[in-house]
């Protein structure tokens, strides 16, 4: 790309068995787990090259998963998720110097290129962007500077972590909006509220 007008990171890791969505594991088994965090990861990888930025793999886990090759792949750093987030983001803006970062996971289906384009416009007068997940975190963040007071001491996967970030931002005066709500696939009851479940009913009928 020869003028990135901003850069987006994928947090991923790469598919294991026994490590892949371990919450949704506990209801449907190790397996299927694997399969379904596969078409999760997939699906990510594919709006991520829809999008008019530069793409930048944040992954973690051992194996040998082939990442599209015209995006940047780097290892997060050892840590909690707040530290591993911090310092994707600071060398993003390290390679990528004055372009605005987004940052999303691999658990939200219904993610789609325009959400992630419409994140990046709102960084032209906003500090901070958000994508509230439905329960109660977010599946989406960027910013144009790093804001630590984001990810240091914050309790991660709990139902608090959009308010608790919200309210860290307005403490700080930093100016941010939001963006859709929508779900992330953590539990089955997740994965029964999301587009992926059509995909995958057969599989999950055959465990009855």
């Amino acid at each position: 790309m020869s003028d990135p007008k901003g850069v987006l990171i994928v947090m991923a890791k790469r598919p294991q068995l026994g490590r892949a969505k371990t919450r949704l594991a506990a209801s449907v088994g190790n397996e299927l787990a694997l399969s379904f965090y596969q078409k999760m990861l997939l699906k990510t990888l594919q709006t991520a090259s829809k999008v008019p930025f530069e793409v930048v793999v944040a992954a973690t886990g051992d194996g040998n998963y082939e990442f599209p090759s015209g995006f940047h792949l780097q290892e997060q750093v050892p840590g909690d998720l707040g530290l591993r987030m911090a310092s994707a983001f600071s060398l993003a803006f390290e390679k990528f110097s004055q372009l605005p970062v987004v940052m999303i996971g691999t658990d939200c289906y219904e993610l789609t290129p325009a959400i992630i384009e419409q994140s990046f416009e709102l960084l032209q007068t906003k500090d901070v962007v958000l994508g509230p997940s439905e329960d109660g975190g977010y599946y989406l963040i960027g910013m144009k500077t790093v804001h630590p007071t984001l990810f240091s001491e914050m309790e991660w996967s709990v139902e608090t972590v959009l308010t608790e970030t919200q309210k860290r931002l307005k403490l700080a005066n930093i100016i941010f909006a939001t963006v859709d709500t929508l779900n992330d696939i953590d539990t089955l009851d997740d994965l029964k509220k999301s587009a992926l479940y059509h995909e995958v009913e057969q599989q999950l009928n055959e465990l009855e």
